[in-house]
């Protein structure tokens, strides 16, 4: 290839790769405006975000959730760990969009429409549906690294091969709650899954803040410190007024905006080259 070539080919990757990371703020933006739509229109907040899926803002609730699942899996970390976190918390967004939180906690008023509290069917279909697409997806991710590493004559990448491990275990043991245990799945699923991405999400800023410029690096501090001093707010706000209904919305909405602000930064910092290796780590592969 002659170097115009080449460079043509890496401005095609950097621009994939900012359109995945901006697909995800857009995602957010306008999942945000659907639910103050329909806050505007039923004139109360209900009790968490998730509980939007009962209301008119269902399609675009769910349908962000499996976007920013579908971007998170896609974009490739800076190191295998990174890349790891990511993945999981793309997979567990999955199980958020389809496995809705009880209606019967969070509907605080009525929709401004009536939408359908049955949403057995939907379970069913849709999470044995990313099960078997994730498995499927697992498998390829493992041969596609297995032969990257014979043509580079290197050893598989240790924490590569233990990001598929536990992404596999994850679909297993979901299979596995959601066939023996079905109505804890359907009343718990939701809400673990929604605490395990926010963790796996955590964790990914937290490792970025070793590898950051210093100009960010401060920033990607101050962002950990926020969805930490999120929680804490959250518990002492139960704990002072044990009525408090809207604990969750606001826990949501305290984990996710920091989040954000964390993917516009580093969106910036990695504008003009795409996400940059460190010098010491290997490049990573897809779990």
């Amino acid at each position: 290839m002659t170097v115009d070539t080449d460079q043509r080919f890496r401005d095609y990757a950097i621009r994939s790769y900012r359109y995945l990371r901006l697909a995800i703020v857009v995602m957010v933006l306008s999942l945000g405006a659907s639910v103050v739509i329909e806050r505007a229109e039923a004139k109360c907040w209900q009790g968490s975000i998730s509980a939007y899926y009962y209301t008119p803002a269902h399609s675009m609730l769910v349908g962000a959730l499996v976007a920013i699942g579908v971007c998170l899996i896609a974009i490739v970390g800076r190191t295998p760990w990174e890349d790891t976190f990511l993945n999981i918390a793309g997979m567990l967004a999955f199980v958020v969009a389809f496995v809705p939180t009880s209606p019967a906690d969070r509907l605080l008023c009525a929709a401004s429409n009536t939408v359908s509290a049955d949403a057995d069917a939907y379970i069913n279909n849709n999470i044995l549906a990313v099960a078997i697409a994730g498995a499927v997806a697992l498998l390829i991710a493992a041969v596609i690294a297995s032969k990257k590493n014979v043509i580079q004559a290197r050893k598989p990448s240790k924490e590569a091969g233990v990001g598929i491990t536990i992404t596999g275990v994850l679909i297993l043991a979901g299979v596995i709650w959601h066939s023996v245990a079905r109505t804890g799945f359907d009343r718990h699923a939701h809400v673990g899954a929604a605490i395990a991405m926010f963790v796996a999400i955590g964790v990914v800023v937290v490792l970025n803040v070793r590898e950051a410029r210093s100009g960010y690096r401060a920033l990607y501090i101050a962002v950990v410190a926020c969805m930490v001093a999120g929680v804490v707010a959250v518990v002492i706000g139960k704990a002072i007024d044990a009525g408090w209904r809207h604990e969750v919305f606001w826990l949501e909405a305290l984990e996710i905006t920091p989040f954000a602000v964390f993917w516009v930064a580093q969106t910036i910092e990695h504008w003009e080259e795409g996400i940059t290796l460190p010098v010491s780590s290997s490049p990573p592969r897809r779990a």
